[in-house]
Parts: structure tokens; sequence; C-alpha cells
């Protein structure tokens, strides 16, 4: 069991920590995420749209709500995927 939660594990760590090294350089060298490549991102997750498949601002905010994030921290996250 121990050897099965290590073997998946190490590979999320090592996610996170390329994820962090890459950041940190970027934010080194002046590169940033835009504002409105994160606007992007968010509104074409499908699990933020409504029955007509469009972005859903008060769907948005429950889904952010229930899975206990705020939206800084959405947004530090995508920016932190896209970098």
């Amino acid at each position: 069991m121990a050897e099965f939660l290590a073997e998946a594990f190490d590979p999320l760590l090592d996610q996170m920590i390329v994820g962090i090294a890459v950041e940190e350089y970027g934010e080194e060298q002046g590169i940033r995420v835009s504002d409105r490549m994160i606007d992007a991102e968010i509104v074409n997750i499908a699990a933020f749209h409504d029955a007509a498949g469009r972005f859903d601002n008060a769907i948005f905010k429950r889904a952010l709500q229930a899975q206990g994030l705020t939206e800084a921290q959405l947004r530090q996250d995508i920016a932190r995927s896209l970098m």
C-alpha cells in the first residue's frame, strides 16, 4: 500500500514543484499570464455554463463556494497552468 501511494504521490509532487519553479522563473523574467487569458480559460470551463452552454457568473460563484475556493485562488491556479 505504501508503495502504491508513493507511486501515485511522487508524480503529483514533481508536477507541483515544476509548476512552482516555472512560475518563479516567469516572474523573474517578467513573464506574466494576462488577466484576459485567465478570463478566457474561466469562461471555457463547462462546469460554469448554464443549460444553454453559456458562461453563468452565478453558477461560477456557487461552484467556487462548493469547492471552498476563492476566485483569486482559481485565477492563480489557472495562471500557473498557463505559464
